[in-house]
């Protein structure tokens, strides 16, 4: 295995160790056994992190395990990813201080990479955003995942450096073999329904993240395969074609040209250094590959030469993306909006449908952190790339190097395309391979910097664990159905996470429902009495101080001001939410609603066409993925046809009505389309296709046709 120590021969002397490699040497010393749980609890973290936790904190207490080991499954089982990452990061770290606190110097001193700068750097900059960014909650988050993410970088590097990067090196190709496992057996139960061409997801949240994952660690099982023991070497290869089959499975483009181009990177990093019998192992490699590429590639070749429209869409989003991003980065170019808060800020200049992310990793850091951000990222690619230059202690360490550095390249890549370094599973494959690049390094310089750049990231990453848990309450509260249970959760998850607005905003729905339902109804004035609700509007309205830049958070608000009989100050809210959101239907419908009470037919009708001029623009039509029906367009379309009649103008009436029953029609076929998906989250609600059904026949009347 890669990191292992050469068997010496049977006669002569052993030549002398140098320093690097005595930290390689396994021993049973106290302090060795140390640091190899502490590389043990880091692969336990590379194994985990693609699957998302399954219990509730809620759960937890409810079913308590009865023994120590229970409990620390059942708890590791339940982070969501950060809080896991942190967790474990935490843990290794404090492993290898625990060596070093006990048995001395000799036992650790952490060693300097080329990359350290840069990386500490990028999270001091993402901590600094706070000052400027446009969601302090957003950016405390998105900090404290770079920080976890950035120890663990830091922590492998430390590893490799005595002589576990062979064990991470395994961790990451049974994780990534698992992936591909998966991902055949998922397309094999869809090819048995039916459908060739379904794209594999794995446990990943899109075909896309599960081929960044596989393609960033193909490298790595590769090295792997050709330097483990022959009692290992059919397991090494299982696990390498089961990832290659996974890869293809996802159907992405961009994932199978950057594992492509990764290859290429790695044959022309280690030609020179792979032995005859290494070729040879190569050369059956490619014989297998010959026939496995064709019967698992269906997936890719029908997105590669289908001329659906759906296709056409994926790569025209893409572009209308960036675009918007550039828009975005050009308005402050030096700084950025603040570490994650490309969702908030990019909507302002969308070209295309909705997203959270960028779908171009360089471009959402340019967003967020300006070109700082970028030419500090930037310095970090070019350190981990150019760390596999540095002396390795032996010829299978230096081919896992070089392993490492082609994961680089790919990862680097497919993030030109996507998002996978936003992604805390994809994220650490990508540092996996960057420690592992910059690791087992002969001559590695010892550095007091180090261990303090540790120990602001370690203090940093700390902030997660506890949004993890008030995770777990929220998971739990979005799984009830009792708004009174619901408030409870979402009270319970704001202990944990106090700055978090969404909470804030879904406790304080929760808590107006549960007012509804305890027999509280609106006065005479159409206003609505009840302690509940004034609590919630109570609390929506913190949210919205505290977040002013969420839109969603804004026309919450405005619902809740409207139902209080606050007309004028709910109109404010659905204003800003338009401001911070032009595209958005809802909150322009809901403005128009308003107006329409006020007695300002004419700005209503403007609103109302704003919501029909953008049912055919590229914000609407132009999606990464297919959504949900939406059924403002038709409605917008019948509230101009009710206008036009009333002003005597039959013939706009009746265009108008024609183009709302061609929008009910479509919003219908995706609600019913989606209603299987929906209903399976709890998530599908009847009365929007009762609605729909209710808006087409008035549409109907007016167009002069009967059903």
């Amino acid at each position: 295995m890669p990191g292992a120590p050469k068997r010496q021969p049977k006669s002569g002397k052993k030549p002398p160790l140098r320093d690097e490699e005595k930290h390689a040497v396994p021993n049973t010393k106290p302090h060795v056994r140390l640091q190899r749980l502490s590389a043990l609890v880091l692969a336990g973290a590379v194994l985990l992190l693609p699957y998302p936790g399954g219990r509730s904190a809620a759960a937890l207490v409810a079913d308590a395990p009865s023994t120590p080991v229970g409990w620390a499954w059942r708890i590791l089982r339940s982070l969501p990813p950060d809080g896991l990452l942190s967790l474990l990061v935490l843990l290794s770290l404090g492993l290898l201080l625990l060596s070093r606190l006990r048995f001395g110097k000799e036992a650790w001193r952490p060693l300097a990479s080329q990359c350290d700068i840069p990386v500490v750097l990028f999270v001091v900059l993402a901590f600094a955003s706070i000052g400027w960014t446009v969601s302090t909650h957003a950016t405390l988050t998105e900090a404290a995942r770079r920080a976890g993410q950035a120890l663990f970088f830091m922590l492998v590097f430390q590893l490799a450096g005595l002589g576990y990067g062979g064990v991470l090196a395994v961790a990451a190709s049974v994780s990534a073999g698992l992936q591909g496992l998966l991902a055949v057996r998922e397309y094999l139960a869809s090819w048995s329904a039916g459908d060739p061409t379904w794209r594999t997801f794995g446990t990943f949240i899109n075909p896309n993240a599960l081929a960044s994952y596989m393609l960033t660690f193909l490298p790595i099982s590769l090295a792997l395969y050709l330097t483990c023991a022959r009692q290992w070497r059919v397991l090494a290869g299982v696990s390498l074609l089961l990832q290659a089959a996974g890869l293809l499975l996802t159907g992405s483009r961009g994932g199978w040209l950057a594992a492509v181009a990764a290859g290429v990177v790695w044959l022309g990093l280690s030609a020179k250094s792979l032995t005859r019998p290494q070729w040879s192992r190569l050369a059956v490699l490619v014989l297998i590959c010959a026939v496995l590429i064709p019967a698992a590639s269906a997936p890719l070749r029908v997105r590669v030469s289908s001329k659906a429209a759906a296709q056409v869409s994926s790569g025209r989003f893409r572009v209308l993306t960036w675009l918007g991003t550039i828009d975005a980065v050009k308005q402050k170019p030096l700084w950025g909006f603040g570490a994650g808060t490309f969702e908030f800020a990019y909507p302002r200049y969308a070209k295309a449908g909705f997203t959270r992310m960028a779908h171009n990793s360089y471009l959402q850091f340019a967003a967020e952190l300006g070109l700082l951000g970028i030419a500090l990222w930037a310095w970090m690619l070019g350190a981990a790339f150019l760390g596999v230059r540095s002396p390795a202690p032996n010829a299978d360490s230096s081919l896992l190097k070089q392993a490492a550095a082609a994961g680089i390249v790919g990862s680097a890549l497919h993030n030109a395309v996507d998002y996978g370094w936003y992604l805390t599973p994809t994220a650490c494959a990508f540092w996996l391979c960057a420690g592992l690049s910059c690791g087992s390094a002969a001559g590695a310089v010892r550095s007091r910097c180090t261990a303090v750049g540790m120990g602001l990231l370690a203090a940093t990453a700390s902030v997660l664990l506890p949004l993890g848990i008030g995770e777990l309450y929220a998971e739990q509260a979005d799984a009830q159905r009792a708004p009174a249970v619901k408030a409870e959760l979402y009270r319970a998850a704001l202990k944990w996470d106090p700055l978090n607005p969404d909470y804030r905003s879904d406790y304080a729905t929760s808590l107006a429902w549960s007012g509804t339902q305890q027999g509280v109804l609106p006065n005479e004035q159409g206003a609505v009495e009840g302690q509940n609700f004034f609590q919630a509007l109570m609390e929506l309205g913190r949210a919205v101080n505290a977040e002013p830049n969420r839109a969603k958070l804004r026309y919450r608000y405005g619902l809740a001001l409207e139902r209080a009989g606050r007309l004028d100050d709910a109109l404010v809210q659905y204003l800003a939410a338009v401001r911070l959101e032009p595209n958005a239907t809802t909150p322009l419908m809901a403005a128009a609603r308003l107006y329409l009470q006020k007695g300002d037919f004419k700005t209503a009708e403007e609103f109302y066409r704003k919501v029909t001029s953008l049912e055919q623009s590229p914000v609407a039509r132009v999606k990464a993925l297919e959504d949900f029906g939406d059924p403002n367009y038709a409605e917008a379309h019948l509230a101009l046809a009710e206008a036009a009649l009333a002003r005597g103008d039959a013939e706009t009436a009746r265009r108008e009505a024609l183009l709302g029953v061609r929008a009910a029609e479509d919003a219908l076929l995706g609600l019913r389309r989606w209603k299987d998906v929906q209903k399976a989250a709890g998530r599908y609600d009847e009365s929007q296709e009762a609605r729909l059904e209710l808006i087409k026949k008035r549409l109907l009347t007016i167009a002069g046709k009967t059903r």
